[in-house]
């Protein structure tokens, strides 16, 4: 059964390193709650949230505002991995129950992770059905080939756990298979990615982290930016980003065998928004949907040509084989929440929660936005980088890019902007634009400014180079802005300021060497100050 969070502690063996045993017999569970703990099997097996715990540690690293997450000890045959210290399996040999878990603290001590919030406890809970769900997902392993290999998808209307089950069923995968590809197609809310993006990732390791925490965790296969919180904002674009995404899956279906796709969309069920997500699931190819709905209902959703799936498409998956695939529908109706006085942050704010730790990803604030950063702070942590104007092209999605540095220098400045790479542009002499398309995205950038000849652009360190084309759409990210929002002054290394405006956030003394004017007179050849920090 569940044990309280003090009798937890009680058990805990202490190691010199800090770490600690813990002592379970099966079936006996504990709550992991913020900032979570890195837990392996050092005896036995335990599962959390659809994952096997072996030897390997595995982070278990709730968000704040939860749910917490549940490890229950299992008698099945714990998962190969690497060798336990010989310290700590000696250790754990002294212990005479049946399971015995090796937990690293994530930051503080142990117990920090064990003790449950006051707020009350939010918990992951599984809805009725499942286990019905993950047969079929076994079975659809089991028969996958290279040319059909199981594809899953779950959808259902905003804030009834999509994203949460999800995470359960690439667990799952995991338990049977080592890699599990992951198509993120919700531009507001990606798991892997920052908003804003298509991407295709191969994940090796369980998802039990928030997902501002998983960013870097996993392998990136393609990457398209689509520069918006809403694939309405650019629908061909968006279709077409999921069309090369599964290309490069059944590319990697032939060359490693077949794999498991697990097809993260956004919360559309009715109207356009249905329409829209019946050519989504058409063109990855979905076999096995699950339908979450707020009350038990019959529903069918037929595998159609969608218009949308039709016009504006370079090329169709019918050359890799048959589109219309049969398909497995469940029905499941979400588990009921456990009762918690935390409130869950906004959409934005878990947008910016997801760019501030890609900005800046030494260390993060969690939460709904408890502490902003200091964006002059943040800004340290980039690079400048400094690229002739004549050797990138600006696409403007949803628009013609100018090419004048006049023109440049509004439509960039302070934006946040995605780093491409088109294979078919040739530099010349003069700036170029071009039209929207699924370029291969190497990250994301802010632009610092634009002089006559070159445009300078921050971007954090793992940010590869190559890219030629500097993608702009709708999508903005301003913690400058949401400081205003309370009415708050922005200390600015060490000088405390007003808020800068919503059109020129970024246009700050730490910026350029001054504002207004001079910041005309350095596009114009005058002197930049590449390092952020003001005299």
């Amino acid at each position: 059964g569940m044990l309280p969070a003090t009798r937890v502690i009680a058990r805990l063996v202490p190691l010199d390193t800090g770490d600690c045993l813990l002592g379970l017999n099966f079936g006996e569970a504990f709550h992991v709650a913020s900032p979570g703990l890195q837990v392996a099997a050092v005896k036995g097996s335990a599962s959390v949230w659809g994952a096997s715990i072996g030897p390997d540690p595995v982070l278990v690293k709730p968000p704040t505002w939860g749910p917490e997450l549940t490890v229950l000890a299992e008698d099945t045959t714990p998962p190969k991995g690497r060798k336990v210290p010989q310290v700590v399996r000696a250790a754990a040999g002294k212990l005479a129950q049946a399971v015995v878990l090796w937990l690293q603290p994530v930051r503080g001590a142990v117990q920090t992770a064990l003790e449950m919030p006051k707020r009350g406890v939010h918990l992951c809970a599984e809805p009725d059905g499942l286990g019905a769900v993950v047969e079929v997902l076994l079975e659809g392993l089991r028969k996958a080939k290279k040319s059909k290999p199981l594809v899953i998808a779950v959808i259902g209307e905003k804030g009834t756990g999509k994203s949460t089950l999800q995470r359960y069923f690439v667990n799952q995968l995991l338990n049977e298979v080592p890699t599990v590809c992951y198509l993120d197609a919700d531009l507001g809310q990606p798991e892997l990615t920052t908003p804003g993006m298509v991407s295709l990732s191969t994940v090796s390791s369980p998802l039990l982290c928030s997902p501002h925490d998983s960013l870097g965790r996993h392998t990136s296969v393609l990457t398209v930016f689509a520069g918006a919180a809403s694939s309405m904002s650019c629908p061909l674009l968006y279709l077409d980003a999921i069309r090369r995404a599964m290309l490069a899956f059944l590319q990697l279906n032939r060359d490693r065998g077949p794999m498991p796709l697990v097809f993260n969309t956004p919360g559309w069920v009715e109207g356009l928004g249905r329409h829209f997500l019946e050519a989504m699931l058409d063109c990855a190819r979905v076999n096995v949907l699950v339908n979450l709905q707020a009350q038990a209902q019959e529903d069918t959703w037929t595998v159609e040509h969608s218009p949308f799936a039709q016009q504006g498409l370079p090329a169709t998956l019918e050359e890799e084989g048959e589109v219309n695939v049969q398909r497995t529908s469940i029905n499941l109706v979400p588990a009921p929440k456990s009762e918690s006085s935390r409130s869950d942050p906004s959409a934005p704010d878990l947008r910016w929660l997801r760019f501030s730790r890609y900005f800046r990803p030494a260390s993060v604030a969690e939460g709904p936005l408890l502490k902003p950063y200091d964006w002059g702070e943040c800004m340290e942590h980039l690079v400048c980088i400094r690229v002739p104007l004549k050797e990138i092209q600006v696409c403007l999605i949803g628009g013609a890019a100018p090419t004048s540095p006049d023109e440049l220098h509004v439509l960039l400045t302070g934006q946040l902007v995605g780093l491409s790479h088109d294979p078919a542009f040739v530099a010349s002499s003069t700036t170029q634009s071009c039209t929207e398309g699924a370029y291969d995205c190497y990250g994301v950038g802010i632009v610092q400014c634009v002089l006559a000849t070159e445009v300078c652009v921050r971007v954090p360190r793992h940010v590869q180079a190559g890219w030629n084309t500097v993608v702009r759409g709708e999508l903005t990210w301003s913690p400058v802005q949401n400081l205003a929002k309370a009415g708050a002054e922005v200390p600015v290394m060490g000088v405390r300021e007003p808020v800068a405006s919503i059109a020129q956030p970024y246009l700050l003394p730490w910026v350029l060497k001054k504002t207004g004017s001079m910041a005309q007179m350095s596009r114009r050849g005058g002197r930049i100050v590449v390092a952020p920090r003001a005299g």
